[in-house]
């Protein structure tokens, strides 16, 4: 948890001019339930690789499809990003761990960068191009 200060519990529900439905209610608890389980884990030193790997997949699997239905619910687009900015470290943080529980080092985990943006010139969105090295080692076939 070194790069990414992580909130005690995730943003409250922002106002709503009426009450929030039900569902809702649910769901922010379940986000934030899972979402403190998984901090907890990532401050104790004794937990195994299997554990972080689960709650990241919980994470990816089950809490993301709950933010995105809280937006359909109506919660703002806004509140639903700051939590998907929230929940996307976390999930990178409990990988680092598990790997770490295995023995690999965040020093040995390697970003691999597919896509190199190259100035235009021109106002608006820079071009995108996909790194033909990467394209090279992506597509030979290992034997």
């Amino acid at each position: 948890m070194e790069d990414f200060h992580f909130p005690e519990n995730l943003p409250p529900l922002p106002l709503n001019p009426s009450p929030w439905t039900a569902n809702v209610i649910a769901a922010y608890g379940v986000l934030d339930s899972a979402f403190t389980r998984a901090l907890d884990a990532l401050r104790q030193e004794d937990s195994d690789a299997v554990r972080y790997r689960l709650l990241s997949s919980n994470v990816t699997d089950n809490l993301v499809p709950v933010l995105d239905n809280m937006e359909s619910e109506g919660v703002l687009r806004d509140w639903v990003i700051s939590c998907a900015e929230i929940l996307g470290p976390l999930v990178y943080e409990l990988e680092v761990v598990a790997l770490a529980a295995e023995g690999i080092e965040r020093d040995q985990i390697e970003f691999l960068q597919p896509v190199i943006e190259a100035e235009t010139g021109r106002p608006g969105r820079p071009k995108k191009q996909v790194d033909p090295e990467y394209l090279k080692e992506a597509t030979s076939s290992l034997s």
